[in-house]
């Protein structure tokens, strides 16, 4: 009956109980991963829920595979805090070698969640404003993944103040977000103190207003005469 079977019933065994072995490592594997994921997601949110000073020690520490395993959520919420933090902080704004440290952690949770989905909108703005410089290829790809949404747009502006010299080619790129921003009013705020702080993006943010409305002409100018007097106080809670 067994003939033309290696080994017969005992070979069907084996296959049966090596298939069983294999199905119940795979189960284990996944209970695992799941657990470790949950792991992951309550580390974050501590951090999270610490003060900024907190949140900038343990991030720092932390170093890289911080974002790996976490939902949806909590990764929008990681890096939401990490370019919020790097704009507002009193302590990154007045330590060098703490900001570089932060910076270096939050560029590595940018590259790994960019690993998993290159187009994430969050973290190519993330990323510009951690690097000390960014290129026109850098700022067109991230405008390219969200050029509307408020939330990205503001961190790219913050990020245009913070790099390092804008040439013309950065600046032709970011004639986009200009526009953009020109339309409403969070977005001339940004522009003005832009403008106020970099006198290398004047020129260019100056041509762009030559373009918008009247109206928006007026508010712009109000905007910088605003900010020229102390400004307004940052928010980044929209989008």
């Amino acid at each position: 009956m067994n003939e033309g079977r290696p080994g017969g019933r005992s070979w069907g065994m084996s296959v049966k109980m090596t298939s069983k072995l294999l199905q119940t490592f795979v189960c284990l594997t996944s209970i695992a991963v799941a657990v470790w994921g949950m792991a992951q997601e309550m580390k974050v949110q501590s951090i999270l829920g610490r003060t900024w000073l907190d949140r900038i020690t343990l991030l720092t520490e932390a170093g890289e595979g911080v974002s790996t395993g976490l939902s949806a959520r909590t990764i929008r919420n990681l890096v939401s805090a990490c370019a919020e933090m790097r704009a507002r902080a009193p302590a990154l704004r007045g330590d060098a070698e703490l900001r570089s440290r932060f910076a270096q952690t939050c560029a590595s949770i940018a590259e790994e969640v960019l690993d998993r989905a290159p187009t994430h909108a969050r973290s190519l703005a993330m990323a510009l404003l951690m690097a000390p410089t960014m290129t026109p290829v850098q700022l067109a790809q991230a405008q390219t993944a969200a050029p509307h949404e408020p939330w990205p747009m503001q961190i790219r502006l913050w990020a245009l103040a913070e790099t390092g010299a804008l040439d013309a080619d950065l600046l032709a790129v970011a004639a986009a977000d200009f526009d953009r921003a020109l339309a409403t009013d969070w977005g001339r705020t940004l522009l003005a103190r832009l403008y106020v702080s970099r006198e290398d993006a004047r020129p260019a943010i100056l041509a762009r207003a030559e373009t918008a409305d009247a109206r928006a002409q007026r508010a712009f100018l109000n905007a910088v005469a605003l900010e020229q007097r102390g400004g307004r106080a940052l928010d980044f809670t929209r989008g």
